[in-house]
Formats: C-alpha cells, structure tokens, sequence
C-alpha cells in the first residue's frame, strides 16, 4: 500500500477533541498504548498514534478507491446522523445513520429482497401508483415506504456487500463490526478508551462522542475518497504544471470549507495542496521541499510568504 500525505494536524486535532477519551474507570486496559496521560478523572487520547493510523486508514480508502470498490459509512448516533449522510453523498458511499438492522450483511438474501420492495415501492409512488389504489392500502403501502427509507435509505443503490465499512463507533455499531468480522470484510473503527483495539482491521483512537472530533477524522477519510475518484475520472488535473495544479487544489479547498467550518483557511489550503503533492507519486509531501512548505502552511500564519518561496525554488511544481 502506497503511502502518501494528509496534512494531518495535531493542533486541529486538539481543537476538535480528538484527545478526549472516557473517565478513567470506564476503559478497557487493550488501550494502554494509546493513551498519554491522565487528566481530571479522564483518559488523555496520544494524538500521534491517532494521526498514525488516520495516515493508514487514509492510503486504505485511497488505493480501494482508485480501485472502485464501494463503501459502506456507519454511525447511527442522532447527533451523527446528519454528518455521516452528507459525508457519505459527497464521497459517493453507501452509508446506514439510522437502526442497524440485525443481519444486514449477514442475511444479505433478506436484505436485497428488502432493497427491492424498497425499490419497487419508491417506483409506483413516482409513477403516482398509489392514487390507484383504495386509500387504506396506499397508506398501508406509504408508511412501508416510510419505514424502508428510514432504515435501508442510505443503502438503496447497494448490489453487493460493501468492499470496506467505516464504523464511527465500535461500541454502538458492535453488531455491525461482529458481522464485518463474519464475512472477512475490512474495517476501518473509531475507537474510543472503553474499546478493543484489535477488532477492526485499522482502529483510529479517537473521541467518538464529540461531533467536532467525528467531523474529523470523517472529513479526512472522505477527502481521501475525493482525491481518488477525482484522479481517475480527470487524470489529465495530476497536477504536474501550475495551472492543473491550482484547478486542482480549488475543487477541494471549495468543499472542505463548506464541509468543516472549525478548520483554519490555512489548513484547507494545506489540505488541498497535500492532495495535489500526493497523486504525484509516493512519498512526495514526506521529504521533499514542497512537501516541508505543505506542512508549513497548516501550522503558521506566514504560510502564504514561505509558498512564494517555495514556488520559486520547485518551479517544476508551481509554473
């Protein structure tokens, strides 16, 4: 698996609440190695170790999304539920931010009978199908409707099991993570102080009840989904001269300030220029200049005059 930059900010990450974990007696002691420290009754999350496996779980969905495999994003907290629809419709996943329906990959059979009910009722109601019918059967058939859109809304496109889930949080989605298990599909889980680490294939440690920190590591993990899909569909906007390097560096900085307002100009910018160094190949953002002039953009306000001297200096990158 190629590794790449992501503009992966520990001060962003503190400002999110990444860091924040469970009371210290509410902890499951597999966590140790990624905790730091105690503070007031509460467990103080290591933030490299989060950006580590962030920065892995980032190169994962960006290699299966250069691939086309499909996603599945699950999070069906209330306060969550928003954040993971519009994530999951701009990166172009299947998502569930609802119940999770016992048995919903395991029982795939009864699922995709559900999807097609789901799919033929949707059908008549356009078509104006339920006009026909005597009023008791067509509310019969619009609250099914209803109920089949709140649950399986998110997966209504879905024809196959799910290539790779991102789970939001293990320990509210463990039925979801168990039947990821069962049928060997990777898994990509935001783990809190009071989870296993070892369940899921690639396990973020990370505030999983803050809505700030879950924007976080989502947007991140969509950003790279974005940058994947956008390099295969437009593969001439590699940035390899100034100007696709800057339509390219647009497009994204353009969604991520509507997508994460709590994130400085800068950091966006950085973001976007981290995107354009990493789909020129591996490794670049890590120990070249321009990567160094990246990672300075997001960390100091100067950012905008070290650019111009890093244009002048890597004018194979900027002219």
């Amino acid at each position: 698996m190629t590794k790449r930059y992501w503009n992966i900010d520990l001060e962003e990450m503190m400002r999110a609440g990444v860091h924040f974990g469970h009371g210290t007696r509410k902890w499951n002691p597999r966590m140790a190695p990624y905790i730091s420290a105690k503070r007031k009754g509460i467990h103080i999350i290591n933030l490299t170790r989060t950006a580590r496996f962030l920065s892995e779980a980032c190169d994962l969905v960006f290699d299966a999304a250069s691939r086309g495999k499909q996603f599945l994003i699950v999070g069906t907290k209330n306060k969550a539920a928003d954040l993971v629809s519009r994530a999951a419709i701009r990166a172009r996943c299947h998502y569930v931010n609802k119940k999770w329906l016992g048995g919903m990959l395991t029982n795939w059979s009864t699922t995709e009978k559900r999807l097609h009910k789901f799919r033929d009722l949707r059908t008549e109601q356009k078509t104006e199908g339920f006009n026909r019918l005597p009023k008791r059967d067509a509310a019969v058939l619009k609250r099914q409707l209803s109920r089949l859109e709140t649950y399986l809304g998110g997966i209504k496109y879905m024809t196959g099991l799910p290539d790779i889930v991102i789970i939001l949080d293990q320990q509210e989605e463990y039925t979801a993570l168990r039947e990821c298990i069962t049928l060997g599909i990777p898994t990509i889980s935001l783990i809190d102080t009071n989870c296993n680490p070892d369940l899921a294939d690639i396990s973020i440690p990370a505030n999983d009840d803050a809505i700030a920190s879950i924007r976080f590591i989502l947007n991140k993990l969509v950003f790279a989904i974005c940058s994947a899909v956008l390099a295969i569909r437009n593969p001439q906007t590699i940035p390899t001269d100034g100007q696709n390097f800057f339509e390219f560096v647009l497009e994204f900085i353009r969604d991520e300030l509507i997508m994460n307002p709590l994130v400085s100009a800068a950091s966006v910018i950085a973001a976007g220029l981290a995107v354009g160094l990493a789909s020129i190949g591996p490794g670049v953002g890590q120990g070249t200049a321009a990567g160094q002039a990246v990672e300075g953009i997001a960390r100091q306000p100067e950012a905008e005059g070290k650019i111009r001297a890093q244009k002048s200096q890597n004018s194979g990158f900027f002219l």
